[in-house]
């Protein structure tokens, strides 16, 4: 996608304009964007090692479900 070089603000735009949703080990990105304005719902997990989240697809789906566009949804993936 050519997405390498952005920063967050402009990653979050381009996200905003294709996706519902974006899953993003940074926890301060939605602190510091306005996610209400770009309608984009932010999951962030606890962890981004893979041993410590273990099989995240299940809380992971769940949070698809329910974040709300402007939103920012933590899980804790095990």
């Amino acid at each position: 996608m050519g997405w390498k070089s952005l920063g967050d603000s402009e990653l979050l735009v381009q996200a905003a304009g294709k996706f519902d949703e974006l899953l993003t080990s940074d926890g301060l990105l939605a602190e510091q964007n306005d996610l209400k304005s770009l309608g984009l719902g932010v999951i962030v997990p606890t962890t981004n090692r893979v041993r410590e989240a273990g099989r995240p697809v299940p809380a992971l789906r769940a949070a698809i479900a329910r974040v709300a566009p402007g939103q920012k949804l933590v899980i804790s993936p095990a």
